[in-house]
This record gives structure tokens, sequence and C-alpha cells, in this order.
């Protein structure tokens, strides 16, 4: 079977996608392009067959490549893709796909023009323990879901200095998007969101860092989000916190209880049931496998723009004190 030809644009984030594509027998890492030479000096020692490039537009046209992951700041996603997607590349873009819900429309829309897949790095949906309670909710075990809450409270304070973009960043829709796709993925589509948002621990970043949204699902079920910048806590091994609550059981974290299978009647372990893989090395693997076999990822470009409609939303009403109804998007 012919091996995908891989690029990575951006060596940030973009050097856990260089190692998915070298370790998957799927693909192979070809090219890589970043605008700082020492990144690529990392890559080359590390890849030292692959093309090494500055200029994204040179990548493209000369390293006849099939598929690129899209690694730059969140700001650049849509030109980027859209790039990609004309020159018949297929596409994997970081989260979110766009830090507009315009943005997402055109990505979407150009997908379609092109006739390429896009694949949107929700990771987190990659992650064994949270495969797991996806897997309990689709199974029945937990019952009817009729609560799931995701947050990540994390402590950013003078983290930023090293990539001033990310000041750039609305906190729901750059580190807080992990959060939204993962409640939607349990509980379902969004059909209004309202939120409660402050300013009150990391002065340095330009807007509010700390965020509180409410979700009405089309499931019936409640959603809830918080994703706040200037929690003082320690670090956890995954930032994101799940919490799913159904009719015949729970889950909060990394703890389970279902009484009908459980003789204590007291939590349990969360034990995953997926193999413990780097999650983007999985999603990599998933992708590559849609790619030759045809079939639809997890998360698309509708997905992903999905995710970015309802953090906009929750976005809009902190800042209005109203009930917002998400932009929709048709598969």
């Amino acid at each position: 079977m012919r091996k995908l030809r891989a690029g990575v644009l951006g060596l940030g984030i973009g050097r856990r996608h260089a190692a998915g594509y070298a370790t998957t027998s799927l693909a192979d890492l070809v090219a890589v392009c970043d605008a700082d030479s020492e990144r690529l000096d990392r890559a080359k020692a590390a890849y030292p067959s692959i093309q090494i490039y500055h200029e994204y537009a040179e990548m493209l046209s000369e390293a006849h490549l099939d598929v690129v992951s899209v690694c730059t700041p969140d700001h650049m996603h849509v030109d980027h893709s859209i790039a990609a997607l004309e020159a018949g590349l297929h596409v994997l873009c970081e989260k979110p796909l766009a830090d507009s819900v315009e943005g997402a429309a055109r990505i979407v829309e150009a997908a379609r023009r092109s006739s390429r897949m896009v694949m949107v790095g929700h990771d987190r949906r990659f992650v064994p323990s949270l495969r797991t309670v996806k897997a309990m909710c689709d199974s029945g075990e937990l019952g009817t879901v009729f609560y799931v809450e995701a947050n990540s409270l994390q402590n950013k304070l003078g983290q930023f200095s090293a990539a001033p973009w990310y000041f750039t960043r609305q906190a729901l829709l750059g580190t807080g998007a992990h959060c939204v796709d993962l409640m939607r993925w349990i509980g379902g589509e969004v059909l209004e969101a309202f939120a409660y948002s402050n300013h009150l621990t990391f002065p340095e970043f330009p807007r509010d860092d700390n965020i509180v949204v409410l979700y009405r699902l089309a499931s019936g079920c409640i959603g809830k989000v918080t994703m706040a910048y200037g929690a003082i806590r320690p670090p956890r091994g995954c930032p994101t916190e799940l919490m799913v609550y159904g009719s015949k059981g729970s889950v909060e974290d990394d703890r389970v209880y279902v009484p009908a299978t459980n003789a204590s009647k007291s939590w349990q372990p969360l034990k995953p049931r997926f193999p413990d893989q780097e999650s983007h090395s999985a999603e990599i693997q998933h992708f590559c496998e849609c790619l030759l076999e045809g079939r639809r990822p997890l998360t698309d470009a509708v997905e992903g723009a999905r995710t970015v409609a309802a953090c906009v939303a929750g976005i809009e009403s902190a800042a209005t004190g109203r009930p917002v109804v998400p932009v929709r998007f048709e598969d």
C-alpha cells in the first residue's frame, strides 16, 4: 500500500505532528516548514531525510505532498488551510479550525470545492481515558446523560511571553475549544449558550481570562464549560477535566460510579479501555486511515466549525449578557 507523503507547517505543537507522521506505518514525513531556523535545524537532526522550508508556498509546490498539518497560530489557520486545499492537499488543522465563524465557513467551503479532506486536531477525543467515557455513554452504561461538564483551569501566568501570539486568543476559543468539543462530543449539538466572564487574575492578558458557559443541547442534556488562564493550582497530566452524569452512573474525571456493576457502591478508578497512545499520534493515525480508506474523519471540517460556532456563541453571550444561538453548519 502506498504511503502518504506528509508535511508539517509550524514546529511548535507541530513537533508532535511530525513525530506522529514519522512513527505511523501509513505515512512518510517528507517536509517541514517554519520561519525559525533553529526549529528547522532541530527537525532536520531528528529526521535527517526530510526537506526543510522557510516558505510555505515553496513547500506546497515543491515537496509533492498528499497531506499537510497546519500548526500555525490560530489566526493563520484559515489562509494556510485554504492554500493547501487549493494546492490539492488534504489538511490536518490544529484546533481551533479558525478564530471566527466566518473563517471556519471559508475552510468548510474550500474543502467542498477541492474534494479534499480536512480534519481538525481536537486531540482530546483520542485520549484513552476520555475515549473510554465516550464509549460508556454510547453503550448506555451511564444511562441517559443529563449533564456534561468540561473544564480547563490552568495557570498560564507568565507563560505567554515565549509565544506572544497567544495574547491574540480568546480563552474559550483557544485552549477552551478542547472543552467545548468534548462537551459536544458527549452531550450533542448546541442549541443555545449563556455565559459570564471576568478579568481578575491575568492582567497582562488583554481580554477576559475566565469564562463559564452553560449550553442547552439538542439531546436535552445541559452542558457546562469553564476555561481559565489564571487558576493557581498544580499542573495536571491532561489539563481537561470531564464530568458526565447519567441515569445509571457517573464519571468525575478519573473515577467512575455505576451502581449496577459496582458491588462496593463507591467510586472506582476509571480504567481506560483503549491502548495508551500519545493523542496527536493517535489522531494522525486515524486521519491517515481515513484518507487511505475514504472514510470521514471523526473531527472533519464541519465538526470543527460547529465547535468554533459554539465557542463564539459563548463569547458573544458573555459580552452581551444574553443567550446566543450558534451559527449552524450542515453536513
